[in-house]
């Protein structure tokens, strides 16, 4: 039985609240949005489908009517979906701690999940403008974002009173591409971070047919004179490096590092130091070809 059927053969009963015509309950009927699945975190996906409607248009009890039949019911000034993949997103508070899980640009709503399948689009959307913050759960780290500093706090306690507008003004002399990123918000207090957009070279492998993006201030700590095997292990934790290292072949970096000559096929069998090399030849490469971009300029 679908919900046409049983909210049709419910208006022989009267509304739950307000005064409507039939005709209006029918036009509501054919109205109602429906979602396959939830967005939104937390939430369960029903047999059936999500509705999304003005109840009081139908009897009392009709929400528990349909949640038998494998449907569940939202409230639609409270629900929406989103444009790319048509899961239901809140848009509207139901606790102190809710955040979006969605944004919203150019009309049109972006689940989280959506949008972190390519976020570059929204995070520039957010640079260098101190009214804005990014407020949905993406690491900035994961996409070039460096953090200038954090622990701001904006609410109604005494010293809570940091002012993005300011911060950005002083950082802004010195860096670029400012973000501001809401880290906690509770009901008297937000705190925020202060994260910048970090400019990475592009390292290519002609032989084997990867690349690895390393920002150049990050190839300089791990590519200097001396022993560099610490600051290589450091760099190789950081988020966006860990990230790139996880995603690597071993069998094509072990082939990457046969190329060189320099470890026999014993030391090559463990991929863990095999990262380590690479990174640490990848470290100097950027650092090299920078230095003579330089001395050319």
């Amino acid at each position: 039985m679908n919900y046409e059927f049983i909210l049709k053969a419910s208006l022989c009963r009267e509304p739950n609240c307000g005064t409507y015509t039939k005709d209006a309950r029918l036009a509501e009927i054919e109205n109602i949005q429906v979602a396959k699945e939830y967005a939104e975190p937390g939430y369960t996906d029903p047999e059936k489908a999500i509705l999304f409607a003005n109840w009081n248009y139908f009897p009392r009890g009709i929400d528990t009517m349909l949640e038998n039949y494998g449907y569940a019911i939202e409230w639609s000034d409270e629900w929406a979906t989103c444009g790319n993949c048509y899961r239901a997103v809140r848009m509207s508070a139901d606790s102190w701690q809710w955040q979006p899980s969605f944004t919203l640009g150019d009309g049109e709503i972006t689940c989280v999940d959506c949008l972190k399948s390519d976020p570059g689009d929204y995070l520039r959307s957010l640079e260098d403008d101190p009214n804005s913050a990014l407020n949905v759960d993406i690491d900035p780290s994961e996409h070039s974002y460096v953090k200038i500093e954090g622990d701001f706090e904006n609410g109604l306690h005494p010293g809570q009173n940091d002012n993005p507008r300011a911060i950005y003004r002083r950082l802004s002399e010195k860096y670029s591409r400012i973000i501001f990123k809401i880290d906690s918000s509770e009901p008297f207090t937000t705190t925020f971070s202060v994260w910048y957009y970090q400019d990475r070279e592009t390292w290519y492998s002609s032989l084997h047919g990867f690349t690895f993006e390393l920002a150049l201030e990050d190839a300089r700590s791990a590519a200097h004179p001396g022993q560099c095997d610490a600051d290589v292990k450091a760099l190789s934790k950081v988020p966006y490096i860990a990230a790139q290292l996880d995603a690597l072949d071993p069998a094509k970096v072990r082939a990457e590092l046969r190329e060189t000559g320099a470890w026999d096929e014993s030391e090559l069998s463990d991929h863990a130091e095999n990262l380590q090399r690479l990174l640490w030849i990848v470290a100097n490469d950027i650092t090299e070809e920078n230095e003579n971009t330089e001395d050319i300029d």
